[in-house]
């Protein structure tokens, strides 16, 4: 039997393997969904073939012509070799905290043909309780560590025993709600030193914001990811852009109030001079004709085999 939906879990470079396992054990634990779990491990050598339970595949890096990893090649790859019906497309240091999540989720999808969501709500463990939640995950696995948080704070999660303080900022831009959030500890660090345009640094966003959940042919319509962009940031937005142009893309915490969980970790990964540069192309894409956008990516997805 064909699985309901397909979780896709990129894996680059040299990124933290305990967080993607725990991120696995938790969608592992989701019920009443036929679940397939595609981890797609971009990096020079495999490190998750004894990981069992999952559609595994590793390529070598892809990186662009300044040396950045390609993150839509290997997202693509991973729905190219899955085989669910809804394909959700997650990152390797979230994990899902409601044992019916994906369950939910679907059954929102189900309302109408043409919907999809993305967004949903996250709240942020700090890199500072990841110790206390490996060990309670040693002690009584994913649910252990998920039913023991702190969650009094607004998007944030910690352990009474170890309780780190976290503050959240709204902003209002260009008519939509921005909520950042981090520890006390990180904002204190940005406003002390010259840290203005690193704020992925510190901030993370209270939304999985590469988050979507849509039908394979929504995915398949819009031609998959573009693969143009490269290094942290872009190429989830421009899918959303162009599934929202073609479908009903719905945010999920506007309609409900379903969550995940990030675990925190070092962000070496930003580069602003590449930020900017993806968001250019974001943008020069945005301006073209749809048809013409689309087009372009379905020719790559279809015509790509690795």
């Amino acid at each position: 039997m064909a699985p309901e939906v397909t979780v896709m879990v990129p894996l680059y470079g040299a990124f933290d393997i305990e967080r993607v396992k725990f991120s696995v054990d938790s969608i592992k634990t989701q019920k009443r969904v036929e679940v397939e779990i595609s981890v797609v491990e971009q990096s020079d050598h495999p490190r998750l073939l004894r990981l069992e339970g999952i559609t595994y595949t590793h390529i070598k890096p892809v990186l662009s012509s300044e040396g950045f990893l390609v993150p839509g090649r290997v997202r693509n790859l991973a729905a190219r070799n899955s085989k669910g019906h809804f394909l959700y497309n997650n990152d390797g240091d979230i994990v899902f905290k409601d044992t019916h999540y994906l369950t939910n989720l679907i059954k929102k999808m189900e309302e109408a043909e043409d919907i999809c969501l993305y967004h949903p709500l996250m709240r942020r463990l700090p890199l500072e309780n990841f110790k206390d939640f490996k060990e309670r995950f040693d002690k009584g696995g994913i649910q252990r560590a998920v039913n023991d948080l702190d969650l009094s704070q607004p998007y944030g999660a910690t352990y009474s025993d170890n309780f780190v303080m976290i503050r959240h900022f709204k902003k209002n831009i260009n008519g939509e709600l921005e909520i950042s959030v981090a520890t006390q500890k990180d904002h204190e660090e940005y406003h002390n030193g010259n840290n203005k345009g690193k704020e992925p640094f510190y901030y993370t966003l209270n939304v999985h914001a590469g988050c979507t959940l849509m039908r394979r042919d929504q995915f398949e319509a819009v031609g998959g990811f573009c693969e143009d962009f490269a290094g942290w940031g872009g190429h989830d937005v421009d899918l959303q852009y162009k599934l929202k142009r073609l479908f009903n893309l719905k945010k999920i915490w506007q309609i409900s109030n379903l969550e995940v969980l990030h675990l925190d970790h070092v962000r070496e990964y930003f580069s602003r001079n590449q930020w900017n540069k993806n968001k250019n192309l974001l943008l020069k894409r945005q301006n073209l004709p749809l048809n013409e956008v689309v087009e372009g990516d379905r020719v790559k997805y279809h015509e790509r085999r690795t």
